[in-house]
């Protein structure tokens, strides 16, 4: 497999057409056909379905084309390392969760663009799995999740814990209680949170089946954010993380404490490096204390 072969893909997935990837490469339309030939004849699928002169990605190439994607990514990722090495531009790359992203990490900004003005900042938002890699793969500087596993050359900072809580649709009538129990959601649709690499966000649903507890799971959904939505429609109700919660209280969901406490330990991870970088340590330190105000996390 070649590097051109991959980069004609990569074309042509996004223009369409071999006539217009061949304008965009500065090569000739049989060129970029027999770059994606060659590729499929690596491959031993197609990738492309030719059909009255137009190109439709089969279900292979779709699914190629996703982790093609992710090595581009490091590549550009790469590109701007080297122009930040040239302008030698101090910069700080995070990556978190989806609703830490929008509720722990921006007041630590604050805080740290006080100090550093000038420090470019880079603010990626994931589910876990996403995360994982980019730490792994060094396209970060700082991790900041749930659940997130150990890794090797990585150094964790606990940063406290969250109570999952409970989200009920305006006009529930489990609004009238002051805190909700197994028992009081017999019976419920009970949103689902899909599973997220090592992530397991079904330990409501656990806790439910263990005490008996009869409900339905007709939704099945990848990010709290949109759970929140579900509830917010009354299509469901969820034991859910507490963070998102702030925004969605605004739009009438209801939020109350879930008993037994179902918590995650929320952290900070950071590859192990021989140089020493000031920024980093600083936004460690502003993010450590923002966390002690946070208040959808407990000190132990």
């Amino acid at each position: 497999m070649k590097f051109r072969q991959l980069e004609a893909f990569r074309c042509v997935m996004a223009v369409g057409s071999m006539k217009a990837a061949a304008a965009a490469m500065h090569i000739t339309q049989p060129a970029v056909s027999r770059l994606i030939a060659d590729l499929e004849t690596h491959l031993g699928f197609r990738v492309f379905d030719r059909q009255k002169g137009t190109l439709k990605p089969t279900k292979e190439g779709l699914q190629f084309f996703e982790h093609v994607e992710e090595q581009f990514h490091g590549l550009d990722m790469l590109e701007n390392v080297a122009q930040q090495i040239r302008d030698n531009e101090a910069s700080l790359r995070i990556v978190a969760t989806h609703a830490l992203s929008a509720t722990l990490i921006p007041p630590a900004l604050r805080r740290f663009r006080k100090r550093y003005p000038e420090c470019r900042v880079v603010l990626h938002s994931h589910r876990l799995v996403q995360v994982i890699v980019r730490l792994q793969s060094m396209a970060a500087d700082i991790a900041v999740a749930a659940q997130l596993p150990a890794v090797s050359n990585v150094r964790i900072r606990s940063l406290g814990t969250a109570r999952q809580v409970c989200a009920l649709p305006p006009g529930h009538a489990l609004c009238a209680k002051s805190v909700i129990r197994p028992e009081d959601l017999e019976g419920e649709d009970i949103v689902s949170i899909l599973p997220d690499g090592p992530a397991k966000w079904d330990r409501p649903a656990d806790l439910l089946h263990g005490e008996g507890v009869r409900f339905h799971q007709p939704l099945q959904i990848d990010t709290s954010l949109a759970a929140y939505a579900v509830v917010r429609e009354g299509l469901a109700v969820a034991v859910i993380e507490p963070f998102a919660a702030r925004f969605w209280q605004t739009q009438g969901v209801e939020i109350r404490p879930f008993l037994p406490a179902v918590e995650s330990r929320i952290v900070s991870a950071t590859v192990t490096r021989s140089s020493f970088r000031p920024e980093l340590e600083y936004f460690e330190k502003c993010l450590m204390e923002e966390a002690l105000r946070c208040p959808e996390l407990h000190q132990s």
